[in-house]
């Protein structure tokens, strides 16, 4: 079992970087067709940071007891995927907005012609 887990994590950990650090590229070796579009660039960072989380859980469990379970793995593989998607998703809206609030937190909204209103506006 610990051989699993040892070479899952490394297979794992050699995906999610791809992903993290050229997403389109990683998913054309994959699919045969890249990715199109900031999103699907934000949406393949995502999954990066999904299978980085899946090798820290395989490479911290490979310790553990046989039939028993190892929660710290899990845990900590947790933690690295949402620490992970909140970067991801943090820098994905300073890009894409810029200069303008953040249409969740500061109650804003699109009218339909890219520029944002207050809601209270509409």
């Amino acid at each position: 079992m610990k051989s699993l887990l040892t070479i899952t994590a490394l297979i794992e950990l050699g995906a999610a970087l791809a992903l993290l650090t050229i997403p389109s590229e990683a998913v054309n070796l994959l699919l045969g067709s890249p990715l199109q579009g900031p999103n699907a660039a934000i949406l393949g960072r995502l999954a990066g940071v999904a299978l980085f989380s899946l090798s820290v859980a395989c490479w911290l469990s490979r310790h553990g007891r046989p039939g028993g379970s190892d929660g710290k793995g899990v845990v900590v593989a947790m933690v690295c995927y949402n620490a992970g998607a909140v970067a991801v998703l943090g820098i994905a809206g300073v890009q894409l907005h810029p200069a303008g609030p953040s249409p969740v937190a500061g109650g804003y909204t699109s009218r339909g012609d890219d520029s944002l209103v207050h809601r209270g506006t509409l």
